[in-house]
């Protein structure tokens, strides 16, 4: 089943749910120029915009643990270069610059203790300390959108070579493949799937990681959705607690994009999806 949320057709991306699956944040450009952070709460409808001036390109990064802090990047457009990284406190409504090295695709750890990034010329993957700007920690493998696994064991993320990959953290060196296609990677609420999407198609993948860094398992992925499915260098896509994936779908005829919430996700479609994936 698919619902369109109550947003106007609209330039949306960096979809990113909140940790409690109530609040929907996105990015939206503006009709005159310029962006804005926009969070929608998925049950009353309600939209609040974050306070932010600048000719910036300002995205909604990561929710704190606890959803009560969001981690914002900033981008220069016309410098092409990202300038820095802020926390937004919501109880205080009060902004903190981030010191030290920071990238794009940033996302922080189930504990919101450290956040792991790309350099987006190059897909060089690093990790820090959200709170310690002293070091970062490279992690193998190169790629963009990362994501932890709940227990925070884990982190998958898209490779430059098209695939799907995952490392432990902190990272051994070791790197596994989940598919050789594949893009944007989110975990289900209980780690045991890998959620990606593969142009407009979303494919599903089941994954083990209890026998810690030296037995990853995963399985053969399969399709459980497709359709007119935006496809952006940013996120698209994000999945909620309680299994609902929020995806921005082109609208025909236009440039314009709306979002649309699958609610049946973890029941409907998987029964509805073939048991094999397509070539």
């Amino acid at each position: 089943m698919l619902d369109t949320l109550p947003l106007p057709r609209g330039q949306y991306t960096q979809l990113r749910m909140s940790p409690d699956g109530r609040r929907l944040a996105v990015q939206q450009r503006m009709p005159v120029g310029g962006w804005q952070i926009v969070m929608l709460d998925l049950e009353t409808g309600v939209t609040q915009r974050l306070p932010f001036e600048g000719d910036v390109k300002v995205f909604p990064a990561a929710w704190g643990a606890g959803g009560q802090e969001m981690l914002v990047g900033i981008f220069h457009p016309a410098a092409n270069r990202f300038l820095e990284a802020r926390l937004y406190r919501f109880a205080t409504a009060s902004w903190e610059t981030v010191t030290g090295p920071m990238g794009s695709y940033m996302v922080t750890s189930p504990d919101g203790q450290d956040v792991a990034y790309s350099d987006f010329r190059t897909g060089e993957l690093f990790y820090r300390s959200l709170r310690d700007s002293d070091t970062h920690t490279p992690i193998p493998g190169q790629g963009f959108a990362a994501s932890y696994s709940p227990d925070g064991q884990w982190l998958a993320w898209g490779g430059t070579n098209g695939g799907v990959l995952v490392s432990p953290m902190p990272p051994t060196g070791a790197t596994y493949t989940v598919t050789d296609r594949g893009q944007q990677p989110l975990w289900t609420a209980d780690g045991s799937r890998l959620l990606y999407r593969d142009g407009r198609r979303f494919y599903e993948a089941t994954v083990d990681g209890r026998g810690g860094p030296a037995a990853f398992q995963s399985g053969r992925p399969r399709l459980i959705a497709e359709g007119s499915f935006l496809r952006t260098l940013g996120w698209t896509h994000t999945i909620g607690r309680d299994g609902r994936l929020a995806a921005l779908i082109s609208a025909p005829g236009d440039a314009t994009r709306e979002l649309g919430v699958i609610t049946g996700f973890d029941h409907d479609l998987r029964r509805r999806a073939p048991s094999q994936r397509d070539p």
